[in-house]
C-alpha cells in the first residue's frame, strides 16, 4: 500500500531540503495538489491527526507512515499567503483582522491541545492566510505529545524569538508554550506602535513564567471575546456621547445679531427669541434679559462684559500639566504605590520594572525613545493588572445575574479600574 500510494504521486517542485528531511509539492492523479514530506524523526503526531476528522486550522493528513527512523507524510496543500510575507513588507494587520485570526487559531488549538499535541513552532511563516480569510497552521515537524512524567523536552526544536524559554531546556512544553509563540507572533504582526485592546492579552500570553500566561487556548478565547466586547462598549459610549453633544448644540438657539445697546437706550429684545411657543420647544432654557424700567439707567456695555473665557481655559488645562511632566520612573513609582498593601504584587511588578527598564537603559536610545519604551512597558503592566483584577471581579458576581447584568457590572468595574490604574488609551 505504501509503495502503491507513493507511486501515484508526481513530484513537481522541492520546497525544502535539510538534514532533517525533504518537502515536495506533488500532484495526485486527479489533479489535487499535495505536500509530500520525509522527516528524519519518529513519534510525530501526524498519524494521530490522520486518524481524526479534518480540522479547518491544519491541512488534512491524507497519508502517514513511520518507522523508528523516519516519518513519511502526504498532506493537503494550503494555498494562500504566509503571514511572514505581510511582516516582511510591513503590511501590519488591522486590529479587527488580528482579533478574528486569533480567535480562529484559539478555537483550533483547543482541539489540538485536547488531543495532547503541542505544535511548538507557531510563527508567521507557518500561518497561511487563504483568500477566503481563513487561517491555516502548517508544519507539525517540531510538534510533540505531552508526557506528564517528563520534566523537560528531550528534543529542543522550534524557532528562537518565537519559542518560549521552556522550549530550550528549561522545562516541558505544554499548551501555554504555543500561546507564548502566538503572542510573540501577533505582537510582530500588529506593528511596533500598536497599543490597542489586544495589547494586554498578548502581554499575558508572553509572560516568561508559564504560570502567568493563560492556562489554555479556551481561556485565551474567552479573554479576546470579553475584551472585544468592552472595546465595542467603550466606543459605543463615545458615539452616544458625541450624538448627545451634537444634538445639544443643534437645539441651542442661534446667537442674536442685534446691535449692542447704547447707554442712552435699553437693550433690544428680539421678539422671535421670547415667544411662548419657542420657549416651550427649546431643549435648554435660555435666560432672557428683562427690559430696563423707565426710571432706571441702562447699564453701560463695559459693565455687562465679563471676559472669563481665558480664565476658564486656563483652569481646564491646568490639571493635565503634571501628567505630561512626570518621568516614566515617576509613573512607575505611582503604579507601584497602588500595591503598598500587597507585598507579593509589589515585588512582582517592581522586579519586572527593574528588569525591563534596565534592558531599555542599556540600549543606545534618545531620551524620548527611552521614555516611550519605558512607558510601553508600564502600559503592558497596567493592562495585565487590569485583566487580572477583572478576572477576579468576574468570579465574585452572583450566578443568579443575567448576562446583561453581568456585562454592565463588568463594564462599570473595568472603566473604574482604568482610571485607578492610569490607563490613558484603552
Amino acid at each position: 500500500m505504501h509503495a502503491y500510494f507513493l507511486a501515484q504521486l508526481e513530484k513537481l517542485r522541492c520546497l525544502r531540503q535539510t538534514a532533517r528531511g525533504e518537502v515536495w509539492l506533488a500532484l495526485l492523479p486527479k489533479g489535487r495538489l499535495v505536500v509530500w514530506k520525509r522527516i528524519c524523526a519518529a513519534g510525530l503526531p501526524y498519524a494521530l491527526l490522520a486518524s481524526r476528522p479534518p480540522h479547518p486550522l491544519w491541512p488534512e493528513i491524507l497519508y502517514c507512515a513511520e518507522d523508528e527512523a523516519e516519518t513519511v507524510v502526504v498532506e493537503d496543500y494550503v494555498q494562500g499567503e504566509p503571514l511572514s510575507a505581510r511582516l516582511e513588507q510591513e503590511r501590519f494587520l488591522p486590529e479587527s483582522e488580528a482579533a478574528n485570526l486569533l480567535l480562529q487559531i484559539a478555537e483550533g488549538l483547543i482541539v489540538l491541545h485536547g488531543l495532547g499535541v503541542v505544535h511548538r513552532d507557531i510563527k508567521p511563516s507557518n500561518l497561511i492566510l487563504t483568500e477566503s480569510g481563513e487561517i491555516r497552521l502548517i508544519d507539525f515537524d517540531a510538534a510533540r505529545t505531552v508526557k506528564e512524567e517528563q520534566a523537560e523536552d528531550t528534543a529542543l526544536l522550534g524557532t528562537k524569538g518565537y519559542a518560549p524559554p521552556e522550549q530550550f531546556g528549561y522545562g516541558q512544553t505544554d499548551a501555554r508554550s504555543d500561546l507564548y509563540a502566538l503572542g510573540v507572533t501577533f505582537r510582530a504582526l500588529l506593528g511596533a506602535g500598536y497599543s490597542g485592546w489586544l495589547s494586554p492579552i498578548l502581554a499575558k500570553c508572553t509572560e516568561l513564567d508559564p504560570n502567568r500566561r493563560y492556562a489554555s487556548a479556551a481561556e485565551l478565547k474567552r479573554a479576546i471575546l470579553m475584551r472585544r466586547r468592552w472595546a465595542k462598549a467603550k466606543n459605543g459610549c463615545f458615539v452616544t456621547l458625541a450624538i448627545l453633544v451634537g444634538a445639544a448644540l443643534y437645539f441651542l438657539p442661534a446667537p442674536t445679531k442685534n446691535p449692542q445697546p447704547t447707554p442712552d437706550e435699553p437693550a433690544a429684545i428680539p421678539t422671535e427669541s421670547v415667544t411662548p411657543t419657542q420657549k416651550e420647544e427649546t431643549a435648554f432654557p435660555v435666560a432672557v434679559p428683562e427690559p430696563a424700567e423707565p426710571d432706571e439707567e441702562a447699564p453701560a456695555p463695559q459693565e455687562t462684559e465679563a471676559p472669563i473665557a481665558p480664565q476658564e481655559t486656563e483652569t481646564r488645562q491646568a490639571p493635565s500639566e503634571p501628567q505630561t511632566t512626570r518621568t516614566p520612573d515617576e509613573e512607575a513609582e505611582a503604579f507601584l504605590a497602588l500595591f503598598a498593601d500587597n507585598p507579593e504584587k509589589w515585588r512582582r511588578w517592581n522586579a519586572r520594572k527593574e528588569l525591563e527598564f534596565g534592558i531599555i537603559e542599556k540600549k543606545s536610545l534618545s531620551p524620548k525613545e527611552e521614555a516611550d519604551a519605558k512607558r510601553d512597558v508600564l502600559d503592558d503592566m497596567r493592562r495585565i493588572e487590569l485583566g487580572e483584577r477583572t478576572e477576579a471581579f468576574q468570579k465574585t458576581l452572583p450566578k443568579a445575574m443575567t448576562s446583561d447584568e453581568k456585562g454592565r457590572a463588568i463594564n462599570e468595574f473595568v472603566f473604574e479600574q482604568i482610571e485607578i490604574l492610569g490607563i490613558t488609551d484603552f
